[in-house]
């Protein structure tokens, strides 16, 4: 299970290569409609959502090791987390990077 995790000084990479903003994007935008079917839609039932901020830690095999999730219950928490240990991203040379991804509810 994914926990939330301190991400410490990422600031001095060395010239480590690490994933675009844009690839980030990328990966998680096709994953969204998972995310949001299968989680968003059971909390938005009992909570006001308009924006929800997903910060992640990624490994630099791709796979995603923490993540915090705000705003929603815990169960939302859960659910998300359980979509995001799924989803992997392209290796990076880095040992790991810090991510965020946002996305708003109409």
């Amino acid at each position: 299970m994914l926990e939330p995790v301190e991400l410490g000084d990422l600031s001095n990479d060395e010239g480590q290569q690490l994933l675009s903003s844009t690839k980030v994007s990328d990966v998680m935008n096709r994953h969204l409609n998972d995310i949001f079917q299968g989680c968003v839609l059971k909390e938005i039932k009992n909570t006001r959502m308009s924006r929800i901020s997903i910060e992640m830690v990624i490994s630099g095999k791709g796979e995603i090791t923490g993540a915090t999730t705000k705003p929603g219950s815990k169960t939302f928490q859960h659910c998300v987390n359980k979509k995001l240990i799924a989803i992997n991203f392209p290796k990076f040379s880095a040992p790991r990077m810090g991510a965020e991804y946002t996305f708003s509810i109409e």
